[in-house]
């Protein structure tokens, strides 16, 4: 993300941050794989979080009335973006990291799929 072209509201975001969002919300044919986000830096900085707080900006999206709109807005763009092949893939992984069952990942359910995934690609 080009700084000049950005809000204020990200200047508080770490560079790594902006670095991996940009590599996610782009074309599909430029788009970070799954094991390429888990692989970026500022994924493997476990722990670490930006010293400033979100600005408003940001935290009035959990006064959001109707979140079912909003992750059904997400999942459409999620779905547009992809073929059938990379949105079956993204289940599985999904699935995989759901280890209760109950379609919600919990933040220890993402640091032992990350945990697991960081011990396949040393192997």
């Amino acid at each position: 993300m080009r700084n000049n072209a950005i809000g204020d509201e990200w200047k508080v975001v770490s560079d790594n941050a902006k670095d991996l969002i940009s590599k996610i919300l782009c074309p599909a044919d430029k788009r970070l794989k799954a094991a390429e986000i888990l692989d970026h830096p500022w994924m493997k900085e476990p722990g670490k979080t930006d010293d400033q707080p979100l600005p408003v900006k940001f935290g009035s999206l959990k006064y959001f009335r109707n979140a079912e709109k909003l992750k059904k807005a997400a999942l459409t763009f999620i779905a547009t973006q992809c073929n059938e092949e990379e949105i079956g893939e993204m289940s599985k992984i999904f699935q995989s990291l759901d280890t209760n069952g109950d379609g919600v990942l919990t933040l220890d359910e993402l640091k032992a799929g990350n945990t697991s995934i960081g011990k396949l690609n040393k192997a």
